[in-house]
């Protein structure tokens, strides 16, 4: 598609951006933005101990430069780009961060992390306006991810391939920027887009770096774009745009804009209750029901059957031998053997199963083993069933199940409470790399309650430093 056919689908979405002020923003997505901020908060101080965060910490801080915003928990500040990347790395690192189940978008590492930074480098960002930019970077990260037609589970891309795109929202959206440099940030940002599922089939670190990677470059992004950097404009259909590139030119532009500025996506994030692949969340949720209300103990099982959809097979079962045994924390992460062997041993699925210890733990491996998959098509995720999925399990006392489960804890369907994302993000603190004062920490959260009366979220970082 060029500029002779039609304008381009980026245009409509970054006046939107523009244009929409807090007022505009119904009632429910405004309370939802408010949970995605605790929410983040919280999964970026516990990812401050997670394998290989530590080293983008140290990076960032041996750079040096000019002090502009808050490594959170470890409390250096550097400039706001690179406190944006360690932050969002954190943020991912336990995979404990919102998401959407129907795209497998995380939009919040996105667009928390970059308005805290932009909060820091601007002053004086109110929580009206940190709400209303949080809020529309989810919309617009939603949509994109949303009209991609690439049949489930046979795309390449990822989530964080396009976290760019929301942190340039975001942080255009608190910098002022006009209709052309904001569309000259989106631009810059589609020069920056990369990154496949390879890293999550190898358990390779990059799963959670590369989300880092690209909130950097969205900040940076927009930083370029005020100072005068042009980017191309035809940012998603252009010849050489998105769809057509990462598409393959298959997407479908009504969904894109369906009700633009009328439905806010934000509404679609699920918050987790578990730290791991959302693919697996139907699959666990059923086991542990079903271990529970029937006393399954680890000795009784000779066979589990999950029933999933391709997007989850690929995600959390491939390869099979690797995903029953998985050698790294993110290949654990991504492995439904693994998560369904730690809620029959341990009856929970929590942080402490999920480090380099932890996953050597000879009792979940030796269920993850007795784990198999069966592809079911019509499993697949849809705004109105997340993460479908039936389990069976197969004992010396006989066949319990197939138990299917549609709304899992935390989806828009069985949302997590504020008090309840309240407190994750107390449970979260106990795994900060540095202890934090419990006066700072209950002041955030009183902050997060009322954030539409907060005058400048730019403390938020300094008591969580």
């Amino acid at each position: 598609m060029s500029a002779s056919d039609q304008e381009d689908a980026i245009l409509p979405l970054v006046r939107n951006v523009i244009a929409t002020r807090y007022d505009d923003l119904p009632a429910e997505a405004r309370d939802i933005a408010k949970k995605c901020v605790i929410d983040t908060l919280g999964v970026t101080i516990a990812g401050s101990t997670a394998q290989g965060c530590d080293t983008i910490a140290s990076m960032a801080k041996e750079w040096g430069g000019h002090q502009e915003s808050t490594i959170l928990a470890y409390g250096e500040q550097v400039p706001s780009p690179n406190a944006a990347w360690v932050n969002a790395t954190m943020a991912r690192a336990r995979d404990l961060d919102d998401y959407d189940s129907v795209t497998a978008e995380h939009p919040s590492v996105s667009t928390v992390t970059t308005a805290l930074a932009i909060s820091e480098l601007v002053g004086g960002v109110s929580g009206k306006e940190a709400i209303t930019a949080i809020t529309l970077g989810a919309d617009l990260s939603i949509r994109i991810r949303s009209a991609f037609k690439v049949k489930a589970g046979m795309s390449p891309w990822v989530s964080s391939s396009f976290s760019v795109f929301p942190s340039a929202a975001v942080a255009g959206k608190l910098l002022g920027l006009d209709e052309d440099q904001m569309l000259n940030a989106m631009g810059l940002a589609l020069c920056q887009v990369s990154n496949t599922i390879q890293g999550h089939q190898e358990g390779a670190l990059s799963v959670r770096v590369h989300h880092g990677i690209g909130v950097r470059a969205g900040l940076l992004s927009a930083l370029m774009a005020e100072k005068g950097i042009t980017g191309p404009h035809y940012v998603l259909e252009g010849k050489f745009g998105l769809y057509p590139i990462y598409g393959q030119n298959k997407y479908d532009r009504d969904i894109l804009l369906a009700e633009l500025g009328k439905q806010f996506l934000n509404t679609r994030i699920s918050t987790k209750p578990w730290p791991c692949c959302g693919a697996a969340y139907g699959v666990i949720e059923g086991t542990l029901q079903l271990v529970q209300e029937y006393d399954i103990h680890p000795e009784d099982v000779d066979e589990i059957i999950v029933n999933i959809d391709q997007t989850a097979y690929a995600f959390t079962f491939e390869p099979g031998e690797e995903k029953r045994s998985p050698q790294t924390v993110p290949a654990a992460q991504f492995s439904i053997p693994y998560t369904v062997g730690t809620a029959v041993v341990y009856r929970d699925v929590t942080l402490d199963n999920f480090t380099e210890e932890g996953i050597k733990d000879e009792k979940v491996l030796e269920i993850a083993r007795k784990v198999n998959a069966v592809v079911k098509p019509e499993l697949t995720a849809t705004p109105s069933a997340q993460a479908p999925s039936l389990v069976e399990i197969r004992t010396s006392r006989g066949k319990f199940g197939p138990r299917k489960i549609d709304y899992v804890k935390g989806s828009p369907q069985n949302p997590m409470t504020l008090e309840e994302c309240i407190e994750k993000f107390r449970k979260c603190l106990n795994f900060s790399v540095k202890p934090l004062p419990k006066e700072n920490t209950e002041e955030v959260i009183d902050m997060v309650k009322g954030l539409e009366d907060v005058s400048d979220i730019a403390r938020i970082a300094r008591l969580l430093a």
